[in-house]
C-alpha cells in the first residue's frame, strides 16, 4: 500500500515532466506516467479481486462521453487524442476510487509523500526567486517569465506556469491541514504560493482561507474583524506596489492575455449559440473558433484558439447535453466533500480556477474528485 501511495504522489507532481515528448510529436497522448499508474492500480485491482460498481459522479461522466461522441459525429469530425485524453483520466479516476475503497491505496500516505515533495519544492522555489529577482541575473531554469518593464522574474520549474506553481502549493496547504500536518510547511507553502508573483494565485489563495473562514461557523470578534480588516489593506497596498504595472497589464483591454481571453470566451458563446444542444465535439472548438470574429479577435492567435474558461469549453464542445452531465458530476464532487473542509476549500479554488484556465486533464484534479467521494470513508483523515 505504502508503495503504490508514494508512486501515485509522484505522479501527482511530476506527470508533466515528459510533456517534452508532445513538442517533437512522440506522445500524442497523456502523460506516460497517468498510464502507468492506471496500468499498475488496474492489476491491484484485479488482484484484490474487487467488486466494481458505479456511482452517480462516474455514471454522469461515462455519459458525458457518450454524448461527446455524438456531438463529434454530428459535426462531422472526431478528435481523437482530446476524446482519449477524457477517456483516460476518467478511468484513472475511476481506478483510483476503487483502490481507496479496497485499501490498495492509503489518503494519508498519499497526502503525506504529496505535502513533503511539495515542501521541498517550495523550498528550491523561493530560493530560486529571491535568487533572480534579487541579483537580476540570467535564469537558471528554462521556464522562467521575465518583465524587465516590471523589474520582475517570475520563476516556474516542476510545475510548467507560475500559476501552477501557486495552485499545486494551494493544494498541498490544504491536504496538509486536513491531514493536521499544520506548522511550518504551511507556512513554506503559502510563501510559496507568494513568490509565484501571480496575482491569479493570490486571489485563489485568499478564496481558500476565505472558505475556511466563513465555513468555520466560529463567531468572529470585532477586534478580529478589524484585525483582518488591516491585513487585507496592507496586503492589497503590497501587492499593488510590487505588481502595479503587471495589473495595468491585465487590466489593459487594448493588447494582452485578457484581451485574447476575452476573444476565446466570446466566440465559445458564440459556438454555444449556434450549437446549444451536443456542441461540436470535444477538442473541435479550435476548428469552430476561426470562424467567429469579435472586437477582441485581433489578438486571437488560432495556434491556442480555446477558450481558458473551461465550462465555456465544455459546453461549446458537447453543449447543455453533455455540459449538464458535467456540472452534476462537479455537484456530486462537491456535495460530498461537506465534512472534509479544506478539501472542500481547495475543490472551490478549483471550481473557481476553472473560470480562468482548462486544467481539468492533470492527475491532481482527478486525485482530488475522488479524494473528495471517498474521503468520509478512511477515519485517518482528520474532519474540521
Amino acid at each position: 500500500m505504502k508503495i503504490l501511495s508514494s508512486l501515485l504522489a509522484l505522479v501527482l507532481v511530476f506527470h508533466d515532466q515528459v510533456n517534452w515528448l508532445y513538442e517533437i510529436n512522440v506522445l500524442p497522448i497523456p502523460s506516460l506516467l497517468t498510464l502507468l499508474m492506471i496500468f499498475t492500480l488496474l492489476i491491484a485491482v484485479i488482484q484484490r479481486g474487487a467488486k466494481l460498481f458505479m456511482p452517480p459522479f462516474f455514471i454522469c461522466l461515462f455519459l458525458f462521453l457518450v454524448v461527446s461522441l455524438f456531438s463529434s459525429v454530428n459535426y462531422g469530425h472526431f478528435n481523437e487524442l482530446s476524446f482519449l485524453h477524457f477517456v483516460v483520466y476518467i478511468v484513472f479516476s475511476y481506478l483510483l476510487y476503487i483502490s481507496f475503497l479496497v485499501g490498495v491505496l492509503s489518503i494519508q500516505n498519499v497526502g503525506q509523500v504529496f505535502v513533503n515533495i511539495n515542501v521541498l519544492i517550495a523550498v528550491a522555489y523561493i530560493f530560486f526567486v529571491v535568487f533572480h529577482n534579487v541579483t537580476g541575473t540570467e535564469a537558471l531554469f528554462p521556464m522562467v517569465k521575465i518583465y524587465p518593464e516590471h523589474s520582475m522574474v517570475r520563476v516556474s520549474f516542476i510545475y510548467n506556469e507560475p500559476l501552477l506553481m501557486g495552485l499545486y502549493f494551494i493544494s498541498a496547504l490544504a491536504f496538509s491541514e486536513q491531514l493536521g500536518m499544520a506548522g511550518y510547511k504551511t507556512k513554506l507553502l503559502i510563501l510559496g504560493v507568494l513568490c509565484s508573483l501571480s496575482v491569479s494565485s493570490f486571489l485563489l489563495l485568499a478564496v481558500y482561507f476565505s472558505y475556511k473562514l466563513l465555513s468555520s461557523g466560529n463567531r468572529l470578534s470585532i477586534a478580529r474583524i478589524w484585525y483582518l480588516l488591516a491585513l487585507s489593506i496592507i496586503g492589497v497596498s503590497l501587492l499593488a506596489y510590487m505588481l502595479g504595472d503587471r495589473l495595468d497589464n491585465i487590466l489593459n483591454l487594448s493588447d494582452g492575455s485578457t484581451r485574447m481571453r476575452l476573444s476565446m470566451m466570446l466566440s465559445s458563446l458564440a459556438i454555444i449559440e449556434d450549437y446549444p444542444l451536443i456542441g461540436v465535439g470535444l477538442g473541435n472548438s479550435t476548428i469552430e473558433m476561426s470562424k467567429y470574429t469579435n472586437e477582441f479577435s485581433s489578438s486571437l492567435n488560432q495556434d491556442v484558439a480555446y477558450s481558458s474558461n473551461l465550462y465555456l469549453s465544455i459546453f461549446s464542445e458537447v453543449g447543455f447535453a453533455g455540459g449538464s452531465l458535467f456540472m452534476l458530476a462537479l455537484w456530486f464532487v462537491y456535495s460530498r466533500a461537506k465534512s472534509l473542509d479544506k478539501i472542500r476549500a481547495f475543490i472551490t479554488v478549483l471550481l473557481i480556477s476553472f473560470l480562468q484556465q482548462s486544467i481539468l486533464l492533470m492527475p491532481l484534479v482527478w486525485y482530488v474528485f475522488v479524494l473528495a467521494l471517498v474521503g468520509n470513508r478512511e477515519s485517518i483523515i482528520k474532519v474540521g
